[in-house]
This record gives C-alpha cells, sequence and structure tokens, in this order.
C-alpha cells in the first residue's frame, strides 16, 4: 500500500506529465478561439448539465454495486451504503492527488472489516477498474459494428486496438499464471516482494476461479458504462451539439482508453485533443469539442466535492479506520 501511494506521487514522473499535459493544452489554445471556447461554456444550457450531473451521480450508485459484487467473493458482508461513502471518498481523492488512482487505493484499504483484509480490498479496486477499463472496450467494439464506416478512422481504430490488446495480453497474463511465475524476473520480484503483495497478487488471482461474479461485474459494468457515455451526450447537448449518441458510444471509450495511458496528469491534455479529433469528424465545432472537457472538469470537481462531504457526515470512524490484528 504504501508502496503504491509513493509510486503514484513521484515528484519527477508527476512533473513530467503536467509538463506533457500544459504542453498538449497550450497547443490547443493556441490553434483555437479561445474567446468561442470560453462563449460556449457561458452559454451553456445549464439544466442539461444538472442533469448530467445527476446522471453522473447515478453511475457512482451503480459502480458501488459492482465493487460490492467483487467483495462478495470474500464472503463480504460490508453494507452498500458503507461503500457508496468510500466511492465517494475515492472521487475526492482521485481528483485532487495526481495520477488518479490514489483514491481507489485509498477505498481499497479502508473497507477492510471482518472477513475483508487489506490486500482483499485493494485486489476488488484492481479488478473492479479493470472491469470498467474492459466494459468501454466492449461497448466501443459495439458502437462500432453499429457503424462500420467509423472503421475509416484511424486514430480511433488505433486506440480501440491498443486497449483490445492491452486487455488480451492480461487476460492471457491472468489464465497463465504459472508460466508467467516462472519468468525469472518475475520470480525475483515475487522474491523481494513483501507478505501484503504477495497476499494481494493471491486475492487478484482468486477471482479467476469465481467466474459468476466476474459475469455479475462485467455486466453491472456494461451499465456503467453505458451510463457514463450518456453523461457525456447530455453535456454536449448543453453546449448545443447535435451529434447523434452512437458516436459517443463509439468515440467515449476511445478517448477513456487514451485518457488512462499514463503519460499525462489524470489525462489532462489528451481527453481534450481526442475529443477535437474524433468528434471533430462527426460534426462538432472545434469550440464545442473543447468545452464538454471543460465542462466534464467541472462536472468532476462538483462530484468529487460532494463525495467528499458525503463521506464526513455519514462516515463511521470506528467502522473505517479498523485494522485487522497481525
Amino acid at each position: 500500500m504504501e508502496f503504491a501511494m509513493r509510486a503514484m506521487s513521484h515528484p519527477v514522473a508527476t512533473l513530467l506529465k503536467l509538463l506533457f499535459s500544459g504542453v498538449l493544452i497550450l497547443a490547443l489554445l493556441a490553434t483555437s478561439n479561445i474567446v468561442g471556447v470560453i462563449n460556449t461554456v457561458v452559454n451553456t444550457e445549464y439544466s442539461y448539465f444538472i442533469i448530467s450531473l445527476v446522471v453522473s451521480f447515478i453511475a457512482m450508485f451503480v459502480a458501488t454495486l459492482r465493487w460490492k459484487i467483487l467483495l462478495s467473493r470474500f464472503d463480504s458482508e460490508i453494507g452498500f451504503l458503507h461503500l457508496f461513502r468510500l466511492t465517494c471518498l475515492s472521487y475526492f481523492y482521485n481528483f485532487f492527488i495526481p495520477g488518479g488512482v490514489a483514491g481507489d487505493f485509498i477505498r481499497g484499504y479502508q473497507c477492510q472489516q471482518d472477513q475483508v483484509t487489506g490486500s482483499q480490498g485493494v485486489a476488488s479496486v484492481v479488478v473492479d477498474r479493470i472491469i470498467g477499463l474492459g466494459s468501454f472496450m466492449v461497448l466501443g467494439i459495439i458502437g462500432l459494428f453499429c457503424s462500420l464506416d467509423t472503421l475509416r478512422q484511424p486514430l480511433m481504430l488505433g486506440l480501440l486496438s491498443a486497449g483490445s490488446i492491452c486487455l488480451v495480453i492480461c487476460g492471457c497474463v491472468y489464465h497463465n499464471r504459472k508460466k508467467f511465475d516462472d519468468c525469472i524476473v518475475i520470480k525475483k520480484i515475487h522474491q523481494a516482494a513483501g507478505q501484503k503483495i504477495r497476499q494481494f497478487l493471491e486475492s487478484v488471482y482468486g477471482y479467476k476461479a469465481y467466474g459468476r461474479i466476474a459475469f455479475q461485474a462485467m455486466t453491472v459494468s456494461l451499465i456503467t458504462a453505458l451510463i457514463n457515455v450518456l453523461s457525456f451526450y447530455l453535456l454536449s447537448k448543453a453546449v448545443g451539439s447535435h451529434v447523434e449518441l452512437i458516436y459517443f458510444i463509439i468515440f467515449i471509450p476511445c478517448i477513456t482508453v487514451a485518457s488512462y495511458l499514463p503519460i499525462s496528469y489524470s489525462g489532462l491534455g489528451i481527453r481534450e485533443l481526442c475529443f477535437v479529433l474524433l468528434f471533430g469528424q462527426a460534426g462538432m465545432t472545434r469550440d464545442q469539442a473543447l468545452a464538454i472537457p471543460i465542462m466534464y472538469f467541472c462536472m468532476l470537481l462538483v462530484l468529487s466535492l460532494v463525495g467528499g462531504v458525503i463521506f464526513l457526515i455519514f462516515s463511521r470512524p470506528a467502522a473505517l479506520h479498523r485494522v485487522e490484528p497481525n
């Protein structure tokens, strides 16, 4: 846990990511009509923004249900509302701590209660993230088959292909653990790893024997992905765009995959660039394509602050800080 937090907060890596994001943002602004972008944001139909905010809040509930399903593998009896509080906490930390994953490790570690250990909680969060990304990939592929003409767009196809290849590689490693563990480098890592890390790896690999739980989590995750896509679509309506929903079903998974690349600060810059390149081909103006990520950033800010307040108001100190004895 401490190793993961140190890795995520490495100052040099954070500085490089901020620099890369800053260069992308400046390049986009230099080639755009800044006044037009500002006017698009100012003239937003805030009724759509509020609806999008509510839809995103619903997505938090559904995502919590996915996490609860994954925790059921450990015979967890942790209540849904308690897990939702921790999900709210993760939104807060993910927004304000560089990397966008610190909150997930924190909620995974703090969910330890009764049968669930810290390593099991973190493992459930890692699997939760993987399934969440996988559901976006599946949704994007379905969207491609619904609109085959978009295959002519190389950037989108490249992003989906790269994400799919990564998921396939992860799946092969996961299902052929013995061959993976026999690798000399992996053996040395395992020998150097502490007991907590080994317990974490065992918890992650253990999901292989729980196909029903994985299927249920994936089904719920697809619903979550659709809700998130709908949220972006509503933001586009807020800025006056008339791009059809099918393009969001295809493009948002691509943008999500790109924003996960560890080369920028929480996807900043990459997300905006992908919006301009992809949605510009669907008829969206450059001002609108840049305004949507800005509105999305504002929405994340509101959700993270609301999540932090919910956690503070409904927190249960005795349950949240209980540590399993060694």
